[in-house]
């Protein structure tokens, strides 16, 4: 495994934070409402980028690559709504498999979130230039 490409380096994160990061329980915690599931992406940036880490204010795009072309990350007047919808889909779908004690949703659920936080890039990773 190439060692460069694994941030290692420790950093301090607040207890309230950890506690999100931690567990089943803290992970449904965090779909209950917007503040905890913002907290929770934020924590998880933090720990990606080993800095402090906040959702983004202003709009992004890629860098334009050889053709001069760009993507344009969704709007930050869009942004909370499309977060909010994101975490009650997978709160939902969670719940379902919770209650039936059923797993048929799990793959669905996290091709859905991967795609909903790609799109919606909700945190500054210091590459992006503002638009």
């Amino acid at each position: 495994m190439d060692h460069d490409l694994v941030n290692t380096k420790k950093i301090n994160i607040q207890p309230e934070r950890l506690a999100i990061l931690s567990g089943r329980r803290g992970f449904r915690q965090a779909l209950e409402n917007d503040d905890d599931f913002n907290l929770l992406l934020t924590s998880i940036g933090t720990n990606i980028l080993c800095k402090e880490t906040a959702s983004r204010t202003t709009n992004i795009s890629t860098v334009p690559g050889r053709d001069e072309t760009s993507t344009v990350f969704l709007d930050i007047e869009t942004l909370p709504a499309a977060l909010r919808k994101l975490r009650k889909h997978i709160n939902i779908n969670i719940n379902i498999n919770i209650n039936i004690n059923i797993q048929r949703n799990e793959l669905f659920t996290a091709i859905v979130a991967n795609v909903m936080l790609t799109h919606c890039h909700p945190l500054p990773d210091g590459e992006s230039p503002q638009v």
